[in-house]
């Protein structure tokens, strides 16, 4: 069983830290190759770059994005931001890639 037969169907896909980096390369990938009608909600704090991926991505799904500071965000306020978004039993997979995280200023090293 590959990774294909979880890209079957109508997906919901929700990628954190999609404003650039591999979070916009999985966005852009994942997009390329999903169901049509299928839902991406990405997460990032960066505005423009959220716009940017969404622009680079393929015009079959559909996608949403949310700037938001995840260290900041309570776990009731981002299950309210999802449920705004989505009908769960709308899709047939859940894809969660969670890509956030600093290494911090590495100058000193």
């Amino acid at each position: 069983m590959g990774p294909e037969l979880f890209l079957v169907g109508r997906l919901f896909i929700l990628i954190t830290g999609a404003s650039k980096g591999i979070g916009r390369g999985f966005a852009i990938t994942f997009s390329q190759v999903a169901s049509s009608n299928s839902h991406f909600l990405l997460i990032a704090r960066n505005e423009t770059g959220l716009r940017e991926t969404a622009s680079l991505m393929s015009n079959h799904v559909n996608v949403d994005y949310v700037s938001m500071d995840l260290s900041l965000a309570q776990a009731d306020q981002f299950e309210d931001m999802i449920r705004k978004r989505i009908n769960p039993n709308e899709y047939d997979h859940a894809i969660i890639i969670h890509n956030v995280g600093t290494t911090g200023d590495l100058s000193q090293f």
